[in-house]
């Protein structure tokens, strides 16, 4: 009767990194005045939507020889974060607009903001003081008659969010390491099949595929590791369905769990926050039939190699241009090292791909590399468009054509390199 949500219908909730962008444009607007943090939940909030009479026939509950209707919303089917999100994306829209209470964001039942700590208002229902776009939201509710409880209505900084503590002053948001413990314990579990056949139900690697997500607003640079998780997954629909966990798909899961593994936990807002005039180092990509090239302005440097002997699409050179772009910044000594590497590129899918750190199993290799690189390093990287027309001496370099690259940058040294060959993967010879 209500089929399930194809991915464009299913509601984008607001997480921790949407509360980490609006903190940065507050902070950077306000940079000493104190913040605080607010969370408001709504009780039984599924429960608040009545369903249509058609739909209450099938939530008839049998206890004995008694039968009785449940007329409200139930949590667990396909579409009932649907319906409760419809209606509180309406309340947030009334919040937002007519209440002018700027920056409301929502997981669910819980609503989360921020607030100036010395901002501050009296909330008779409760007798006591609240952030004051807390308890305007408050008052909102009471208007509309949204139940809540006073328990459920919580302020400070750090402060819990959907799992993580975000701290609006320090800018930083943080996963416990029992929380990582257990991640990577469930990583580890899921891939210790005792089966001859080393399967297990689709349910399963749904559930390992969102618990990872969610660990990624805190290491958004593991992406990549679910690559192979969402191949196998995709377009299967039967949850009970028996799915195979490949070698691939280990050798992803472990690079991601040893990675949760040594990682602190510790996200720092301020990573978001720099723009392409920022950076410390400037790096130029290409790629043609006749090789790969990247080159650093700055240095009057140039690199060219060979295209290695594998069969790929351009695309594949393209971002492996990148990738070796990436390695030798890397690698560079104290004082030339970058912690803000920009690089650009004139490919408009090898941008995406780096922006995105979600690739078809076929390029993972190219972003698994990528990130152990930047990991390591301790470097941001941010990889942006190029017109083509003006990326005139990476062009030249990729084609060999030296003496115009010269005339585009007189002055450039061009070096031949090898590229990194782990980032070949299976590719490789």
């Amino acid at each position: 009767m209500i089929p399930k949500p194809s991915f464009d219908e299913k509601v984008q909730l607001d997480n921790v990194q949407d509360l980490g962008r609006v903190l940065l444009c507050v902070r950077h607007e306000y940079p000493s005045r104190k913040l605080v943090l607010f969370k408001s939940d709504v009780a039984e909030a599924y429960r608040q939507m009545p369903m249509h009479p058609w739909w209450q026939a099938r939530q008839v509950v049998s206890i004995g020889n008694r039968r009785m209707v449940d007329r409200a919303n139930v949590f667990g089917r396909c579409r009932s974060g649907n319906i409760w999100c419809a209606f509180m994306s309406l309340v947030l829209w009334i919040a937002v607009y007519i209440k002018s209470l700027v920056d409301m964001l929502a997981y669910s039942d819980d609503t989360f903001s921020w607030e100036f700590a010395d901002e501050i208002t009296w909330y008779e229902p409760y007798q006591c003081m609240f952030p004051t776009k807390q308890a305007h939201l408050l008052l909102l509710w009471d208007e509309l008659h949204i139940p809540h409880n006073c328990l459920k209505q919580i302020n400070g900084s750090p402060l819990n969010i959907i799992g993580f503590d975000v701290d609006a002053n320090l800018m930083q948001i943080t996963l416990s390491a029992e929380r990582r413990s257990a991640l990577v314990a469930g990583i580890r579990d899921f891939m210790s099949v005792s089966s001859a056949r080393h399967r297990r139900p689709l349910r399963q690697f749904q559930a390992l595929a969102g618990w990872i997500q969610w660990s990624l607003n805190v290491f958004p640079l593991l992406r990549p590791g679910l690559s192979c998780l969402y191949a196998k997954t995709r377009g299967k629909t039967n949850p009970s369905a028996s799915v195979e966990i490949t070698v691939a798909l280990c050798d992803e899961l472990t690079w991601l769990a040893n990675h949760i593994e040594c990682a602190s936990g510790v996200f720092m807002l301020e990573s978001l926050a720099w723009r392409p005039s920022d950076a410390d180092l400037v790096l130029f990509t290409d790629a043609s039939s006749d090789g790969i090239t990247f080159w650093s302005p700055a240095l009057s440097m140039g690199f060219h190699a060979p295209l290695p002997n594998i069969a790929a699409t351009i695309f594949f050179w393209e971002s492996l241009a990148v990738v070796s772009a990436i390695d030798w910044a890397s690698r560079l000594p104290t004082p030339v090292h970058p912690t803000r590497l920009l690089i650009h590129c004139d490919n408009t899918n090898t941008v995406d791909l780096f922006n995105t750190l979600h690739a078809q199993p076929q390029y993972n290799s190219l972003l698994l590399y990528a990130v152990d690189r930047l990991l390591e390093s301790k470097i941001d990287l941010r990889v942006v468009h190029i017109a083509g027309s003006a990326n005139g001496v990476a062009d030249a370099l990729s084609r060999r054509q030296g003496d115009r690259a010269l005339a585009l940058h007189p002055g450039l040294t061009i070096f031949n390199f090898i590229p990194p060959r782990d980032a070949l993967g299976a590719r490789r010879s």
